[in-house]
This record gives C-alpha cells, sequence and structure tokens, in this order.
C-alpha cells in the first residue's frame, strides 16, 4: 500500500488531526489486510461461494482486532489451513460490527500479545508479563487519564478510540509504553508508571501518535533514507532515521495535548497537582532537539517535505507558549 488515496493527501501529509482522513487510512487499510487474508485461506474446489462471501465481507470491514493483523504478518512462517476458516468468517463478522473504544485487554493468554513483547521487552522469568486484574490505583489513574485527554484534545480522544482497541498493561520495567506495528491495535503501557495520571495520559497521546504515523506510512513514505542511522538526541546508539521521525511526531502531539489542556483547564482540571506545565517545557526542548537531528540527516520525500512544514507551522504555537 504506497498510493495516496484521491482527496487523503492532506491528511497523511499534517502531524494534525483529521478525524475524517483518518476513519477512511484506517478502513482503507484494515480492508487490505482482511483480503489479503481471504486470499491466504485455501478452500478446496466447490468452495468458491465461502470465498465470494469471505470477501464481500473484507470489503466492508472497518476495523480488524490486534489479533488479526498479527495473523497477516505470521503468514510466511505459518500458512492459514482449511480449518481456519471459521476463525476468520468469525473476525470479519466481528469487524461489521461497530468500532470498540480503546479498552484495557482483560482475555485470555494470547499468542499474539507473546510475540510483541518479545520483540519489545528484554527476556525474564516471566514470559507473560500483562496485569489483567487492574489495581484500583492503575483504574483511578486511567479514569483521569481518559478525562485529561477528552476535555484537552476532543478530536485526538476520538482518533485514540478509532484506531487503539486495547490497552495492554504489562508488569515489565523499564519500559513504559510501547506500539508494534505487527499488533496494530494494541498499545502496550507498563502498569507501575500507569499508576500516575500525568504519564498515563501522555503516554495514551504518545502511542495514538506512533498509531497515527503508522497508519500515514502506509499510504506515503516520507524519507528517502527511513534506514539510514542517526544519533538519536533522547536515546543512547545510534537509530534508524524512521524512529527519530516517530520521535518528533510524538513529542509535538505530546507537547500540542498538553498546550491544548492549559488552554481549557489551566486550574481545577483533573490534572491538578501534576508538574504538566514543567514537562511541557521538556517536551518542547525535546522536540526542538529531535528536530534538529532531522534537517541534518534526512532525506525527505515530496510528502516528508509536507509533513515537516507541518511540524514547523504547528511547532510556533507551542513555542510561543512556552516563552510565555
Amino acid at each position: 500500500m504506497s498510493r495516496i488515496p484521491v482527496n487523503l493527501r492532506g491528511p497523511i501529509e499534517t502531524v494534525q488531526v483529521s478525524l475524517t482522513g483518518t476513519q477512511r487510512l484506517s478502513a482503507i487499510y484494515h480492508r487490505n489486510v482482511a483480503q489479503r487474508l481471504v486470499r491466504a485461506l485455501p478452500l478446496a474446489e466447490g468452495e468458491s461461494c465461502q470465498l465470494e462471501c469471505l470477501m464481500a465481507r473484507a470489503r466492508s470491514v472497518q476495523w480488524l482486532s490486534p489479533e488479526a493483523v498479527h495473523r497477516l504478518y505470521q503468514l510466511p512462517r505459518y500458512p492459514l489451513h482449511a480449518d481456519d476458516q471459521p476463525w476468520l468468517s468469525e473476525v470479519l463478522y466481528q469487524a461489521a460490527l461497530a468500532t470498540p473504544s480503546a479498552t484495557p485487554y482483560t482475555g485470555p493468554k494470547a499468542s499474539w500479545i507473546v510475540n510483541a513483547l518479545r520483540e519489545l521487552i528484554e527476556p525474564s522469568a516471566n514470559e507473560y508479563p500483562v496485569v489483567i486484574d487492574l489495581p484500583r490505583r492503575l483504574r483511578v489513574s486511567l479514569e483521569i487519564a481518559r478525562r485529561a485527554f477528552s476535555l484537552a484534545w476532543p478530536e485526538a480522544w476520538a482518533e485514540h478510540n478509532l484506531l487503539v482497541k486495547y490497552l495492554v498493561f504489562i508488569d515489565a520495567q523499564p519500559m513504559r509504553s510501547a506500539t508494534h506495528q505487527t499488533t496494530f491495535g494494541a498499545v502496550y503501557l507498563e502498569a507501575n508508571a500507569a499508576e500516575d495520571p500525568l504519564n498515563l495520559f501522555l503516554d495514551l497521546v504518545h502511542e495514538t501518535g506512533h498509531h497515527a504515523l503508522a497508519l500515514r506510512d502506509q499510504f506515503a513514505g516520507f524519507l528517502k533514507n527511513p534506514d539510514a542511522l542517526s544519533e538519536h538526541p533522547l536515546r543512547p546508539g545510534a537509530r534508524p532515521l524512521r524512529g527519530v521521525l516517530h520521535a518528533a511526531f510524538v513529542l509535538w502531539r505530546m507537547a500540542e495535548a498538553l498546550r491544548r489542556y492549559d488552554q481549557v483547564a489551566p486550574r481545577g482540571g483533573p490534572l491538578d497537582g501534576h508538574p504538566w506545565q514543567t514537562q511541557h517545557a521538556e517536551l518542547a526542548e525535546q522536540l526542538l532537539a529531535v528536530l534538529q537531528r532531522l534537517d541534518a540527516d534526512a532525506q525527505w520525500t515530496d510528502s516528508g517535505l509536507a509533513l515537516r512544514r507541518s511540524l514547523t507551522e504547528n511547532c510556533q504555537k507551542i513555542r510561543s507558549q512556552v516563552a510565555s
């Protein structure tokens, strides 16, 4: 998927939230995944009608579960078999229902989570550190963070609930939060850090930003040299430039969320008592450092130049507010 759909260049080439654009991009992406799964299903002769029915469903889905997205990435090693048809049929049936909002994962042990965590965290004695029964302090923190998110930036909050299906809380320090492309729709959050409402608020904004840029990247490459290594200003060692671009995108999203929060709830809001003003200034400084690194090393495509201009234009409000 590399061609930008008609009338969607604007939503792709901006750091801002375009909910209508995101809805269309998400539907196109998930329909593509669904159709590829259907094509990978081996059916015997005389079952073409069943295949046509499945394909018709695949063309109309609005979303897919992280499990289904992960299954696509598993195909090279683990092909689908004919007896996977009931599973795929149920996946497509569920995807025809209303898009669910982001919710903590409380289901059984899942292979898609296990596989993602193997790449996201260091191996440990606890192969499956998923927290199913959320402690009270974490539940309260989640409620406060959600309230702050929806109050500060309603459009981004709606985008969060469109793109993210599961909040997977894990007991696995030092990781704080993560997104993995192979389980698009799932956000992984370190449970202890998430007990702080400001941390959790920023992590929800952060990981929704990663989802939003990953979705855009399915349609438009922003860098000519995405795999080139660059010194990451916020992390030790060299990182691929695609990761530096992601850092710039999500840092702007977090700083913008706090700027908007300051406008609607400078006092008496859900984050009272938390140092969000200090955090805002730190995010603005980090964003400037990441942009300088990008400008030194990145080779931009046309879409990338448009996205970089959008970053420049939208950073002005943040810098002005920090300066004041």
